[in-house]
């Protein structure tokens, strides 16, 4: 049976959760009150690795010292969650042996049983902060694409992907290329998740049409452009040191 202890704590923007084993719990008196402190919700497993509840937990708390679990086993079963949580083990502190295979088939950190609950949360804590960029970043590239519908608005702009126009927030029509066309319409489908100079390349690269990837940075300029100069400041199109470009504006269909 897996029980749910939320936290105690005011409202989140997003509430991480964490799955302890019920023996650590026993072993470990205040856990529940040090993680909701940091509004992090506690999920109590019985010793078991329940999918249906478990499975987005960014941190599970395991032990080390009950005789009918395979602490090995239970690692590698965790390592190949799809989120990759982090995995911190309880265990004996003279247990030398155990605790060093713990860490070479996958644990984050191994403490001692005799710990004390604000070394267990800050433990956590800090497998939640070095996961969270690439948690974030995971999970807007498995974001699908926007479908784009035939009229699309985009920060008082709109474009009309039946027509191929484009009109400014004023109501004038803006003359884009077939280019540009495909490239704000890439950018329209991926607004808000970087593209690389040779997605981007792809979009754009049509028929007889061939454009060699630096020839990105041009188009992308002379978008931009456009762009300013029927709205001044307009930085729909930013640029990401190391990636490319991404597409600012939040897009909804008319």
């Amino acid at each position: 049976m897996t029980q749910v202890e939320k936290s105690d704590g005011g409202p989140a923007t997003q509430i991480e959760r964490v799955a302890v084993f019920r023996s650590v719990m026993n072993r470990i008196k205040g856990l529940h009150r040090a993680f909701s402190a940091h509004g992090i919700e506690i999920i109590v497993i019985d010793d078991a690795i329940d999918d249906s509840n478990s499975v987005d937990c960014r941190v599970f708390i395991i032990s080390n010292d009950d005789a009918h679990i395979d602490t090995v086993f239970v690692i590698r079963l965790l390592s190949n969650l799809p989120r990759m949580p982090g995995i911190i083990v309880i265990g004996k502190s003279e247990d030398f042996l155990s605790r060093i295979l713990a860490l070479e088939v996958g644990a984050d950190s191994y403490l001692a049983e005799t710990a004390r609950s604000l070394e267990v949360v800050a433990q956590a804590r800090a497998i939640i902060r070095r996961t969270s960029s690439a948690f974030a970043v995971e999970r807007e590239l498995s974001r699908p694409a926007v479908k784009l519908s035939s009229k699309i608005r985009f920060n008082d702009w709109s474009f009309d992907a039946a027509s191929l126009k484009l009109s400014a927030p004023s109501g004038q029509n803006v003359f884009i290329t077939s280019s540009e066309v495909r490239l704000l319409t890439h950018f329209i489908r991926y607004s808000g998740v970087p593209q690389t100079r040779d997605e981007l390349h792809a979009a754009i690269s049509s028929g007889k049409e061939k454009y060699s990837p630096r020839s990105i940075d041009v188009s992308i300029s002379r978008l931009k452009h456009k762009f300013v100069n029927e709205q001044k400041g307009c930085k729909l199109i930013r640029s990401v040191r190391g990636k490319g470009y991404v597409f600012t504006a939040i897009v909804e269909a008319v």
